[in-house]
C-alpha cells in the first residue's frame, strides 16, 4: 500500500482522534523487514467468515490487500497482517473500542486453530497446564515472527514472566493477552490473568515485560 492507500485505509476504520493518528503513524512507519507467518492472517480471516459470512470476509482481505492465496508458513509483511487485524476487529466489534475488539478476535485465533486436525494433533502434544502451554507458545512464536523476540521465566508454580521485543503498535498487550487467554483457556479450561509490568520504547520496536499467573 502507498501512503495515500494506508491513509484512506484508516480513514474508513472509523476511529477517532489520538487512537487514530496512533494507528495510522504506526502503519506508515512499520518496521519493512518486520514478518508473520501467513497463518496469523488465515486466522483472523476465519474467525470473520462465522459471523459475516465467507464473502464478507473475502472484501476485508481485498481491502487490506492480503494476497488472495494465504500460504500458512509464508513469511508476509506483518504491517499487512495489521492491516488485515484492524478491519475484521472493526467490521466484528463496532460497538467496542479497538482495543477490546482485538483482544476478543485475538481470543478465537487458536479455538478456530485447535478445531482443525493439525491443531488437534498440536494441542495433544503441548501438555495440560499454563505453564506447558505458555512454554510451547513462546517458542512458536519465534517461528510466526521471527523479527520479534520471546521467553519466559517462570518464578512460581503458578506465575512466570514473559519477556517480548516485538513491532511498535499501538493495543499490542490487547492482542498478546487475547492470544494467551485463548490458547491456555482452550486447551486446559484456566483464564489465566495478565499484568504488564513494563514497556519500553526502544526505535522500531517495543519491549514488555507481562506477568501471567493462574489459579
Amino acid at each position: 500500500m502507498t501512503e495515500s492507500e494506508i491513509i484512506a485505509f484508516v480513514h474508513r476504520l472509523g476511529l477517532h482522534g489520538a487512537e487514530k493518528e496512533a494507528i495510522m503513524a504506526a502503519l506508515l512507519n512499520f518496521p519493512v523487514d518486520c514478518l508473520s507467518r501467513g497463518m496469523f492472517a488465515k486466522g483472523v480471516l476465519k474467525a470473520a467468515e462465522r459471523p459475516v459470512g465467507a464473502l464478507e470476509a473475502e472484501l476485508l482481505q481485498q481491502r487490506a490487500r492480503y494476497p488472495k492465496r494465504i500460504m500458512g508458513f509464508q513469511l508476509y509483511p506483518h504491517r499487512d497482517f495489521y492491516l488485515v487485524f484492524y478491519s475484521v476487529a472493526t467490521t466484528l466489534y463496532p460497538d467496542k473500542t479497538l482495543a477490546e475488539g482485538m483482544r476478543l478476535l485475538a481470543e478465537s485465533f487458536y479455538p478456530i486453530f485447535a478445531s482443525s486436525l493439525i491443531g488437534r494433533t498440536m494441542s495433544a502434544l503441548i501438555g495440560k497446564t499454563p505453564a506447558d502451554v505458555l512454554s510451547r507458545f513462546a517458542e512458536a512464536y519465534k517461528i510466526a515472527t521471527p523479527w520479534c523476540e520471546h521467553s519466559i521465566t517462570q518464578v512460581e508454580p503458578n506465575r512466570l514472566l514473559w519477556h517480548c521485543t516485538v513491532e511498535p503498535c499501538p493495543h499490542y498487550t490487547s492482542t498478546f493477552a487475547g492470544i494467551c487467554t485463548g490458547m491456555v483457556r482452550t486447551v486446559t479450561g484456566i483464564t489465566p490473568e495478565f499484568e504488564t509490568l513494563s514497556i519500553e520504547h526502544a526505535g522500531d520496536r517495543q519491549k514488555f515485560v507481562f506477568q501471567i499467573s493462574w489459579r
